[in-house]
């Protein structure tokens, strides 16, 4: 699962988004799973900058000076600070963006170039740390996807084979299902659910909804705010609610 939005994660985490590109954001934030996710994963990208010495920083400053009259969505950030953790519930309400204040302005003036020059440099910093911390984390801390386990049939005679893979992530876990719906290529098409039932007995989460009919073959995708180890039972239902195929960890 993808989100066309997910490139302003690392912007929002380091606070370089404009004001109003950072309140349209938060709001798209709230709902989306995937920026969640990527939010949490870069929460860590200010550190990394926070390990530029001064001769660094002032180096970044004097080569953002060529660009102080270039436009810029970017807003020059406060001074490094550790970030607080993403909440598993309604991140944008509670999530702080790393330089999320706006610097003064006086009598409604721009600030001045030198302000702009190092919000330049700064964001240059930024793009290259992103690029160092996108690396190792592709490099280091993507794990080898698991294998892929058969879903059990709960009814007979149901016409869909599907295997399930539960994916661990910063905010969750990814759950990746290949279903194939047997017969020929005629018949109704069926509307179905995907849903996963926590071990700590709360209601279970729909995931995902789609229809779909005989010859099928389809690969889906989506997350959940639960750990893998929380999960214990993933689940196909029909429209009518009816259980078609189950997934139960030990």
């Amino acid at each position: 699962m993808t989100c066309e939005q997910v490139i302003d994660s690392g912007a929002y985490v380091l606070g370089i988004l404009d004001p109003e590109d950072r309140i349209a954001y938060e709001r798209h934030l709230a709902t989306c799973v995937v920026c969640q996710r990527e939010v949490a994963d870069f929460t860590g990208l200010p550190d990394l900058l926070a390990q530029l010495g001064p001769d660094e920083v002032e180096a970044i400053g004097r080569s953002g000076e060529r660009h102080a009259n270039t436009p810029s969505r970017f807003e020059a950030p406060v001074p490094v600070r550790p970030l607080p953790s993403v909440p598993r519930s309604n991140p944008a309400e509670q999530f702080q963006p790393y330089g999320s204040s706006r610097m003064p302005q006086r009598g409604g003036q721009r600030r001045p170039s030198r302000w702009r020059a190092v919000a330049a440099g700064l964001a240059a910093a930024a793009c290259v740390a992103f690029g160092v911390l996108i690396g190792a984390r592709f490099i280091n801390d993507t794990p080898t996807p698991p294998a892929m386990v058969a879903m059990r049939p709960v009814a007979e005679s149901v016409p869909i084979t599907a295997q399930v893979a539960l994916t661990p992530f910063a905010g969750g876990t990814e759950v990746r299902m290949h279903c194939v719906y047997n017969g020929g290529g005629s018949g109704p098409r069926w509307s179905l659910h995907m849903l996963v039932y926590p071990k700590n007995g709360e209601a279970p989460e729909k995931l995902s909804t789609w229809t779909a009919g005989r010859g099928d073959d389809l690969t889906l995708s989506a997350a959940t705010r639960f750990s893998p180890a929380e999960i214990g039972k993933v689940e196909i239902r029909k429209g009518d609610n009816s259980s078609l195929l189950v997934y139960e960890q030990a």
